[in-house]
């Protein structure tokens, strides 16, 4: 599908509802905002990324990830950097899963 780049004033309040939408679905706020347009003006076309999503989704292929919506962590999700620090010295996951499995 060929893009335009497009610039936009959006009051502030619509800025941040759209901002709220694209952390719900999980997706970029760019992405919310186009499938927000087609919806808006009655376009039966989705876009790529929707399109795909609905398709792996329907197929049992998809599964939105929950962690983040469990409970589990409270406050924002650890840094990359703060879970490398959880994490060290445990062993490999794939040691963890060869040993459930009771191959080693």
């Amino acid at each position: 599908m060929e893009m335009i780049k497009l610039t936009v004033r959006l009051p502030l309040p619509l800025h941040r509802a759209l901002q709220e939408r694209a952390r719900r679905r999980r997706q970029s706020l760019n992405q919310t905002i186009v499938d927000e347009l087609f919806r808006a003006i009655g376009a039966t076309a989705e876009s790529e990324a929707t399109f795909l999503r609905r398709v792996l989704r329907e197929e049992g292929l998809l599964a939105e990830p929950g962690l983040w919506d469990t409970g589990l962590w409270e406050g924002p999700a650890p840094t990359a950097e703060e879970v490398r620090q959880l994490l060290a010295g445990a062993p490999p996951l794939s040691d963890i899963v060869i040993a459930e499995r009771g191959e080693a």
